[in-house]
């Protein structure tokens, strides 16, 4: 007598037993609606910036925004703590860690940035670029350190 189906027809009932009996459990979607964006802080950008749709999850261990820059538009030096993932949703952008080359970004690309490496990101010099920028917050809630002013030169060295 073979044993594989009956073992395999066995599991599978267990399998699915199981993920029936774990829909006792409450779970709901959550919708976050598009919210008004605002200036990003001179302080902290060259250009034009906004940022919107900030959203994090239940539990605090995310956080996120939909950043949007015009042409020519770049953060300042910064970090994140926990690091970050940017996701790109439009346009053409450019990211560059502290001694690194300067990289391209393409709609459809995403990009992690480790804890505390020194970078910056944003716009192609003609083209605008937007991401959805997730960091997890550090122990006191903080996502980001802001640094100074990216050189134009840095930016854009062959203009």
């Amino acid at each position: 007598m073979k044993m594989g189906p009956l073992i395999s027809t066995a599991l599978l009932s267990v399998a699915f037993g199981s993920t029936c009996t774990s829909a006792a459990t409450p779970q709901s979607l959550t919708l976050k609606k598009v919210s008004e964006y605002q200036a990003g802080p001179a302080k902290y950008f060259t250009g034009d910036v906004m940022v919107g749709s900030f959203f994090d999850s239940k539990k605090g261990d995310y956080k996120g925004a939909i950043v949007n820059f015009s042409p020519g538009a770049y953060t300042n030096w910064h970090t994140h703590p926990r690091g970050q993932t940017l996701v790109i949703t439009e346009g053409t952008g450019r990211a560059q860690s502290e001694g690194s080359a300067i990289q391209t970004l393409q709609k459809g690309d995403t990009v992690w940035i480790p804890a505390n490496v020194r970078h910056w990101h944003g716009a192609a010099p003609e083209v605008s670029m937007s991401h959805i920028a997730i960091q997890a917050p550090d122990e006191n809630g903080n996502v980001v350190n802001w640094m100074e002013k990216v050189d134009p030169a840095t930016y854009a060295p062959d203009q």
